[in-house]
């Protein structure tokens, strides 16, 4: 992302220091990106809805892109709500339920 406010001490691990100004920004792109969440998870529930399959990744990240998503956070969003609902799907085919609570997803 490219903040001052964050530093990269090795590739999966972020040193945060918290001011202020640095919780309003996470707290912004809390937002910012529920709000891609919720726009890929209803995108899927109405295709699967339809097709009675999920969307290819691409058709997910189109959405996101129209919707006015940058490419780097359309592509991971994608990625990410397609794989919970693979595995959600998955575990409702072996007869398990997932509370929306647990999982953050809904089917």
């Amino acid at each position: 992302m490219g903040r001052k406010e964050f530093e990269v001490i090795r590739s999966n691990v972020l040193r945060i220091e918290v001011d202020e100004k640095t919780e309003e920004l996470l707290k912004s792109l809390q937002r910012e990106f529920k709000k891609y969440f919720d726009v890929a998870n209803n995108f899927i529930k109405q295709y699967y809805r339809i097709n009675h399959r999920l969307p290819r990744q691409i058709d997910v990240y189109r959405i996101l892109r129209e919707y006015g998503v940058s490419s780097t956070a359309a592509n991971e969003v994608s990625k990410k709500v397609l794989k919970l609902r693979k595995a959600t799907l998955s575990l409702r085919k072996e007869g398990l339920r997932l509370s929306h609570r647990s999982s953050g997803i809904r089917l």
